[in-house]
């Protein structure tokens, strides 16, 4: 199954992008540029969605 999460970037102090995803607060991650950014997004976008799998109590 794949699940697809949003990620919006914007504009962060200076020249670089931040890359938070609306549905999943713990995952915010940014890069110097358009395709930094969205390479990290994948990987903050991972972790934070285990963080909250491990956090939520069943």
């Amino acid at each position: 199954m794949t699940y697809a999460y949003a990620c919006e970037l914007a504009s962060g102090e200076g020249p670089e992008l931040v890359a938070p995803f609306p549905d999943v607060p713990e995952a915010i991650t940014g890069g110097a540029d358009r395709l930094e950014a969205t390479e990290m997004a994948g990987d903050a976008q991972a972790v934070g969605h285990n963080l909250v799998i491990e956090v939520t109590p069943a």
